[in-house]
């Protein structure tokens, strides 16, 4: 291991755990999936002091010395043959199409099939421009447009049966298909050629992967309440008023618990006559306020408890 990559796992081991852990994720799956961004997001919470009630907590795995280690050169792949053809311009080989190693010539003359092999290939391998690849219009309409096609991957065999409607092999999307169509776009089109190297595209997916977080953190801190309720000037000398005015940022959840505990206790004895009133109790004073048949003997707070829950 080179010593610049070694610095640049070094680097990456001392930034936040969430940035390490996407950064694994993408060395060992190659993308991350929403299930990955969902877990990373919880683990930058945390890091920033979120506390996540009742969810399960992902735990943060760190990089490994020798992660980096990248190899650029991908297998070898080699088209080996096409054949029985079906529903594919006009084709129909009696005998698939070999293409041996080194270099191989198909000639013929006009309307032969050429320019239809030439389709079949961009449609499987990809290519600058594709194209559409319709049926022999003299025959009658296929099922399916399918082919056999033979291929080595590092000169291990393989002879698939392939649908053009699944759209390009991702085995055989390596193999470079090229012809006047595909020149006509270099030459008469505007296009950008970029190539992006493997540890540079990690890094181009890690600055989406912290604005997707970005964007859920602040999706999140929208539906937080970020302002106290206004108090009516006739309760802001009450100790409630006093004491609402104290609580801060940082007030812990169980000072402001108690307290509220306490107005809760305060409003039941003015209501009920006692803090910790009965079911019953709280079902007459239902009843009372909805005017039902037992109001008379419901309890009622008489003045001075009203005047004592104003003033607190």
């Amino acid at each position: 291991m080179g010593k610049h990559i070694e610095q640049l796992e070094s680097w990456f081991k001392s930034r936040s755990n969430w940035l390490q852990d996407a950064t694994r994720r993408l060395l060992e799956k190659g993308d991350l999936d929403q299930f990955d961004l969902d877990e990373l997001y919880k683990i930058c919470g945390i890091e920033a002091g979120i506390n996540f009630e009742d969810d399960i907590i992902p735990e943060f795995v760190p990089m490994q010395t020798g992660s980096f280690t990248m190899d650029e050169e991908g297998s070898k792949v080699e088209l080996r043959s096409i054949g029985n053809i079906k529903g594919i311009n006009a084709l129909h080989p009696n005998e698939p199409v070999l293409f041996n190693e080194g270099l191989t010539v198909i000639y013929g003359q006009n309307g032969s099939g050429k320019s239809g092999y030439t389709r079949l290939l961009k449609k499987i391998c990809g290519a600058k421009k594709i194209g559409s690849i319709y049926p022999d219009v003299f025959s009658t309409k296929p099922d399916c447009q399918v082919c056999d096609i033979g291929y080595t991957i590092e000169d291990e065999s393989y002879n698939v049966s392939y649908d053009i409607s699944l759209g390009i092999n991702d085995q055989l999307s390596s193999i470079e298909i090229y012809d006047s169509d595909c020149g006509s776009v270099y030459v008469n089109e505007e296009n950008e050629l970029a190539y992006e190297p493997e540890l540079l595209r990690v890094f181009s997916r890690l600055i989406e992967i912290s604005d997707e977080l970005s964007e859920k953190f602040n999706f999140a801190s929208e539906r937080l309440v970020s302002t106290m309720p206004t108090i009516p000037q006739s309760y802001l000398e009450t100790p409630s008023g006093k004491w609402l005015g104290t609580i801060k940022h940082d007030t812990a959840s169980t000072i402001t618990d108690k307290a509220c505990h306490r107005g809760v206790a305060i409003f039941a004895k003015a209501c009920f006559g006692h803090p910790s009133p009965s079911k019953q109790q709280k079902l007459n004073a239902t009843t009372y306020a909805s005017g039902g048949p037992d109001s008379s003997s419901s309890p009622r707070p008489d003045k001075g408890s009203e005047h004592r829950l104003q003033m607190t």
